[in-house]
């Protein structure tokens, strides 16, 4: 039996998953966080959270503090030597990368994690290494929107740097909407666990075609591609993340492009050890990377890889983490040939009062598990990836068309949405 460190974690989704993975692998961890009845708001039918109920111990400290995190963890140190440092949050990976490093544990370099968590730091890498990239410009302010679309042209992205789950990411079509998007992230001056942000807004040129991410474990330096997911769009803006299915369908030669891309992208950053999620796009002159996260996917891509190929991005995650080669292969067990996940998005925000529509979701061809938000749940507008109601997972053992039943299933649902009191 092995231990890690776990340094803050999710809520939802991998924060949930992770600490049954570790147990279920015969390994044990000690949470490290801030507030451990943070998670239990938003536990699993009002239980304990998996990532304290399953933790063998839980040391409080103030983890947005670096210096006061390391300090904690060596004493910790003093009790058992851990044998690797783990975090399902975005917002901790880098802190984990620094203290891995401070304790002489595996990780890939925190200079690496900075620039792969940062969006401005990772083009500014890769335009080093001489990888191709959007034009891009680095606004500190609204009155930088003439000179931004001087840079990007229009239309052009805009989002934080240091974010997640498409928060506040806007196509604009001219100088006044690219002003005003600006204006909203330089609104917002912290993330969601009370970090401050980093200072601007990223303004990025459009990237036309299909956009698609790579599922990688990165040991000692090679680079290995699980597969592509595809990605469904959706929203008042096109940037929520509507839907994906795993394999996508994508051109042999135009997938092997993309993965020697890829490999590129994740060395062009120093990224040597460790799992990446490599969002990209098919464009006319190429593969281009829009971000990469050095974590496995959300939004039960991991689950998706999972079923298709029997490798568990989660087991690869805690494997790097501990120092382990990664499982790159399966036992020869039957899978289906596509998973795909469709999530409901709402119309307009309101409070759900209800579903129609439920049984024939349920019986829809390929679904093999769902859940729908209970009536009373607030709905937001749909305007990135917290504006979710539910979700359909379908599967496809014959072709790869999951993606296409998983839709439909959702199509099949109607939310009753009345307004706010």
């Amino acid at each position: 039996m092995k231990k890690l460190l776990m340094i803050e974690s999710w809520c939802f989704a991998s924060g949930i998953l992770l600490p049954r993975k570790i147990r279920e692998m015969g390994h044990g961890f000690v949470l490290v966080t801030r507030d451990p009845e943070f998670y239990h708001r938003y536990a699993p039918s009002g239980e304990r959270h998996p990532v304290v109920a399953l933790a063998d111990d839980v040391v409080v400290c103030d983890t947005n503090n670096l210096s006061a995190l390391t300090d904690a963890c060596r004493e910790v140190c003093g009790g058992f030597r851990p044998d690797g440092v783990i975090t399902s949050c975005d917002y901790y990976i880098g802190a984990a990368a620094e203290v891995a490093a401070n304790i002489g544990l595996p990780s890939a370099p925190p200079r690496a994690v900075s620039r792969a968590v940062n969006k401005y730091l990772m083009r500014c890498a890769h335009g080093e290494a001489g990888l191709p990239s959007p034009r891009f410009f680095l606004a500190l302010a609204a009155d930088d929107a003439a000179a931004a679309a001087a840079t990007t042209g229009l239309p052009a992205v805009v989002k934080p740097a240091d974010m997640n789950g498409s928060t506040l990411v806007r196509k604009v079509e001219s100088v006044e909407e690219l002003r005003e998007a600006i204006a909203a992230v330089l609104a917002l001056p912290e993330n969601s666990r009370g970090q401050k942000r980093f200072e601007g807004a990223l303004v990025e040129e459009f990237l036309p075609g299909e956009e698609f991410s790579a599922e990688c474990a990165v040991r000692n330096g090679r680079v290995h591609v699980l597969g592509m997911t595809d990605k469904r769009l959706g929203g008042r803006c096109t940037v929520v993340e509507a839907g994906h299915m795993f394999p996508a369908r994508i051109p042999e030669e135009t997938e092997r492009c993309a993965a020697d891309f890829v490999e590129a992208a994740l060395l062009g950053i120093g990224y040597d050890n460790g799992v990446a999620h490599v969002e990209f796009r098919v464009t006319p002159e190429g593969p281009r990377i829009i971000e990469i996260n050095p974590r496995i996917g959300g939004n039960y891509i991991s689950e998706l890889v999972e079923r298709v190929t029997g490798v568990s991005p989660l087991t690869q995650m805690v494997q790097l983490a501990l120092g382990e080669a990664p499982d790159l292969a399966a036992e020869g067990t039957e899978h289906p040939r596509s998973a795909a996940v469709a999530f409901v998005l709402p119309e307009r925000a309101g409070i759900l009062s209800g579903w129609d529509g439920e049984e024939d979701m349920a019986s829809s061809p390929g679904v093999v598990r769902s859940f729908l938000a209970p009536a009373g749940t607030a709905a937001t507008n749909p305007d990135d990836n917290d504006c979710y109601l539910g979700y359909v997972i379908a599967q496809d053992m014959h072709a790869r068309n999951a993606g296409d039943l998983a839709s439909r299933a959702v199509r099949a649902l109607r939310p009753r949405i009345v307004p706010h009191a």
